[in-house]
This record gives structure tokens, C-alpha cells and sequence, in this order.
């Protein structure tokens, strides 16, 4: 295993010798490093892929959308086998108009957050997009570079992750024929509560305040069908500025969010 940094210190509970011991969140810097955001912990520092070695293991969470509420409880989802998700990054960029898709939310409004644990060198390995539960070319965990641009012709500063998780196996992906193992899922929840969260930021909008959000809305449980509006971040029918990362605008006055988040 390679050194960490002196910031994160292993008499610190929360510092990862990596395994099992600290979660974070896949990020970009400004050059399309591959980052690791701690999720919880008095730290927020950075962890560069870069200083691990091939061989180590980290936990991430990674996020997955989906558009029948139903399809949470099918084994290929509660596993995220043979499916692609992505990043933190990913949910404002997927529920957002303007951004992934023109009216936001192409790959519906469910979303389920799991954790996983992966071999740091499959940062570096190839992205497949799958098709009707097939991973097929990949054999292990992949990841995309930085994806930056938008529908919109806007790139943000700080790009997001797709990844793959293909599994070959009926128990379930392992680190070692895989090169990921599954941990847990939470969910589903309603997409569009976190998107009106997110709308009602003023200014910029980190990967930090982000976080924030993500607790807040997961800690508001699973939703029920139909969605009910949480009081936290009920929506408001006024036009509405959407909030920009970094120094991206988006557009604004996009009316009642019912409108900007459908499918």
C-alpha cells in the first residue's frame, strides 16, 4: 500500500487504511484528476488516485438512475450489477435541464445510492456503456475520464464519472474476478426533491455544499410513490435561478420545476 498523505492521519477513526474504513465520493479537479472526497469525517481533504497503488482498495458511492420506481427491488439493481452509474456530480448534471439532456432527467427520476469497494488501478480502466443488462466488453469496474461538456455548449470546471460495474457471477461481483465488490444501497429516492435543493442555492455551488444536500435528502428516507415534497426544499412554482458550478451559468427563469424535471 502506498503512504497517505500526512492529512490523513491513521489514528484519526475516520482516516482510511483504505477497505471498509472511509467512503468517499469520486471527484475531478480542474484538470481532470481523479479525486476522492471523504463523505463524512472532520476532513475533507482531497485524496489523489494518483498516490495509491494499483492494488489498493477504496470505498466509493456511486449514484444510479432509474426510471421505474419498481425496478429498485430487481437483484441487478440492489447488486448495481451489470449496470452503469455515476459520481456525485452526476445527479445535479442528470436532474438538471441544459445539462446531460435538454429537459433533465433522460434516465429517470429514481435514484439509489450505493457503496462499493474497488481496486484504485480501475480508475484507469476502460468505460462501457450497457445495454439491456449486457457490460460487454468490460470485465472489471471502469471509469470514464472528466466528462465536461453539456448539452448546453457550457463545460463546467470541474467535471463528473460514469462507471461500469460488469458481473459475471450469479452470487454477485467480487473484487477479485471483478475488481469491485458490492457493500449496500439506499433508496430509491426522488431525484427531483435534491434537484429543487439544488435550484434554490444562490451563487456557485461546490462538490462540498453538494454533500450537504445528499445528506439532507437521504436523510428523509426512502420515497414512497407518488413522491411526497419534503417542507426542507418544497418546490416553489415562481421561476426559479438554477444554481452554476464554478463559474458555468446555466439558464435561468426556467419556470415551475414540475416543468424542468420531467422526463
Amino acid at each position: 500500500m502506498s503512504p497517505l498523505p500526512e492529512s490523513l492521519d491513521n489514528d484519526d477513526p475516520y482516516s482510511p487504511v483504505l477497505g471498509d474504513k472511509r467512503v468517499f465520493d469520486v471527484v475531478s479537479s480542474e484538470s481532470g484528476e481523479v479525486e476522492l472526497l471523504p463523505v463524512e469525517g472532520p476532513s475533507k481533504t482531497r485524496l489523489r488516485v494518483t498516490t495509491l497503488a494499483d492494488d489498493d482498495v477504496v470505498t466509493i458511492r456511486v449514484f444510479r438512475f432509474i426510471e421505474d420506481y419498481d425496478d429498485a427491488s430487481e437483484p441487478w439493481e440492489e447488486g448495481l450489477q451489470n449496470v452503469n452509474s455515476g459520481s456525485l456530480l452526476w445527479l445535479r448534471v442528470h436532474m438538471l435541464p441544459k445539462m446531460h439532456s435538454v429537459r433533465g432527467a433522460k434516465y429517470g427520476k429514481w435514484c439509489t445510492v450505493h457503496e462499493i469497494r474497488i481496486y484504485a488501478k480501475h480508475f484507469k480502466s476502460g468505460y462501457y456503456m450497457c445495454k439491456n443488462g449486457c457490460s460487454m466488453p468490460a470485465k472489471t469496474f471502469g471509469s470514464t475520464s472528466s466528462v465536461k461538456s453539456l448539452v448546453s455548449g457550457e463545460k463546467l470546471a470541474q467535471g463528473y464519472f460514469w462507471f461500469v460495474s460488469p458481473c459475471g457471477q450469479q452470487a454477485g461481483a467480487s473484487l477479485e474476478n471483478d475488481g469491485w465488490e458490492h457493500i449496500s444501497m439506499d433508496g430509491p429516492f426522488d431525484g427531483s426533491v435534491l434537484a429543487e435543493g439544488c435550484a434554490k442555492q444562490s451563487g456557485t455551488l461546490d462538490v462540498g455544499k453538494l454533500q450537504e444536500l445528499v445528506a439532507m435528502w437521504q436523510g428523509q428516507g426512502e420515497a414512497g410513490e407518488p413522491s411526497q415534497e419534503s417542507p426542507d426544499f418544497a418546490a416553489d412554482d415562481s421561476a426559479m435561478q438554477i444554481c452554476t458550478m464554478n463559474d458555468m451559468s446555466l439558464v435561468t427563469d426556467l419556470g415551475p420545476l414540475s416543468e424542468i424535471t420531467a422526463v
